[in-house]
């Protein structure tokens, strides 16, 4: 939540959300990717980033590290299928012979490895990053005491509002309100401007909630056309925040900036199309 900045109009509650939901759908995603692969297909597709972050996660010494990856690199040199597989095997004894050479010729070590050194080594690889990218979670209702007393729950900080805290932020809720108004004026304003392809494919995706693949069919064109469009129509809009962020907030336009200004945008198609959606229902 360090990133949150309340001056760009979106909710703490929508930011949370969106976040938050952004960071379990990548999460989700690494964790069925890396399930679904065996230890070899995984060592096949993780890049070298992240296999050396897992092992440093996982308290590996830089010697060590360094010899994994050379042991990772020989391997991916010698183990390659003609087609991506996601359950590959384990290469056979001539492949990790000319794995286990290649990685000597490449070593400053003088004594030669032995192929099950490197197998050993790879598995070791594969764990630690499925570790790092499946963390297990802990529920902050678990026992701090062996006698079941006391929960993790119990060490969050308990803040009591002062007069003056209850005022302060009285006044940033106020404040907070005017900008969201003033913003959505500006987005109102800068919708109507927009053409009525524009209009219709918003219309489809955030009130009608369609994919990009039914929106695509619906009007007959392709489905990266209707991610183009989409993505320029939306661009139009957030330069019309931008701009008013600059000229009102003088807020300069860092990554960070722009990225409050997306999810305020976001959170705003949403709720206006969810509003025409309703009253349209209301009307029939």
């Amino acid at each position: 939540m360090q990133s949150y900045c309340s001056e760009q109009g979106a909710s703490l509650k929508t930011y949370a959300l969106l976040s938050f939901s952004n960071t379990i759908r990548d999460r989700s995603r690494q964790q069925q990717g890396a399930s679904r692969r065996t230890d070899w297909g995984l060592l096949r597709k993780v890049s070298q980033k992240c296999l050396i972050e897992a092992l440093q996660a996982a308290g590996r010494s830089p010697d060590t590290i360094a010899q994994y990856r050379l042991a990772w690199t020989s391997f991916k040199a010698l183990y390659a299928p003609t087609a991506a597989n996601r359950q590959l095997a384990v290469p056979d004894a001539n492949t990790w012979k000319a794995i286990a050479q290649l990685y000597d010729r490449q070593s400053a070590s003088n004594s030669l490895t032995h192929p099950d050194t490197l197998e050993n080594w790879l598995k070791d690889c594969a764990k630690q990053v499925r570790a790092y990218l499946c963390p297990p979670i802990t529920s902050l209702n678990v026992k701090k005491f062996e006698d079941g007393s006391g929960e993790l729950q119990d060490d969050l900080p308990d803040r009591s509002d002062t007069p003056m805290a209850t005022l302060i932020d009285w006044e940033e809720i106020q404040e907070r309100q005017t900008q969201t108004l003033q913003v959505s004026q500006i987005l109102h304003h800068a919708l109507e401007q927009l053409d009525p392809q524009q209009k219709t494919l918003l219309a489809l995706y955030y009130g009608q909630q369609l994919t990009q693949q039914q929106i695509a069919q619906q009007l007959e064109i392709k489905q990266y056309t209707v991610s183009r469009r989409l993505s320029s129509t939306k661009e139009i809009l957030l330069k019309a925040i931008a701009q008013w962020s600059q000229e009102t907030l003088h807020i300069s336009l860092t990554s960070p900036a722009v990225q409050q200004m997306s999810l305020v945008l976001e959170e705003w198609l949403q709720v206006q199309y969810d509003t025409k959606s309703a009253l349209s229902q209301e009307h029939r």
